[in-house]
């Protein structure tokens, strides 16, 4: 949000989450974001989560979305 000289139009996100245990689900503007099977499958995919179970570190990764728009993504148990 917000404005400035050369800012995209669109652009996707990536969040760390430090936990104790893997969510059930991740869910970004009310759409279940694809729980995927490893880190490798994550950084091919456009979208989408996975919990490293030796770590306990959630990494979630979106599609492009609108910057001149706000959106939330929730972590479910």
């Amino acid at each position: 949000m917000g404005r400035y000289e050369g800012k995209p139009a669109t652009r996707a996100y990536r969040f760390t989450v430090h936990g104790k245990d893997a969510p059930s689900q991740v869910v970004m503007n009310g759409s279940r974001l694809q729980r995927l099977t490893s880190a490798t499958a994550l950084a091919s995919a456009e979208s989408g989560w996975y919990t490293d179970p030796a770590t306990g570190i959630t990494e979630i990764k979106t599609r492009s979305v609108s910057t001149d728009h706000g959106f939330t993504v929730e972590l479910r148990k």
